[in-house]
This record gives structure tokens, C-alpha cells and sequence, in this order.
């Protein structure tokens, strides 16, 4: 991530904030399709993927 905040390519915020915004919620859409609670297509993985990195990026 440090060479992401370099480039200016990532907001320049903690770590831990962008490892919240970008690696956790595709955990819990793992685990709801794991459990069977959410049937997660490629599509869906691919909108979520999207998801994360437009929160972190500039």
C-alpha cells in the first residue's frame, strides 16, 4: 500500500483504514457464500472487487 500512497495512486490514510474499506467486506461476502446465506457469482465478486478499490483509491 506504502507504494500506492507513493505514486498517488492510493489515498494517503492509515493501513488499517484501507484494509477495512478494501479486504473486509469481500471477506464477509466469502463467508455469507460460504455459509449459503448469499450466492455470490463472478459478477457479483467482480462489482464487490470494484467496490473496494473505488474506497481506497484516488
Amino acid at each position: 500500500m506504502e507504494r500506492g500512497k507513493q505514486e498517488k495512486v492510493i489515498k494517503n490514510i492509515p493501513n488499517e483504514i484501507l484494509e477495512a474499506f478494501s479486504f473486509y467486506p469481500i471477506l464477509q461476502l466469502a463467508k455469507h457464500h460460504i455459509s449459503g446465506q448469499f450466492a455470490l457469482s463472478e459478477a457479483h465478486f467482480n462489482n464487490a472487487v470494484e467496490l473496494a478499490w473505488d474506497a481506497i483509491t484516488l
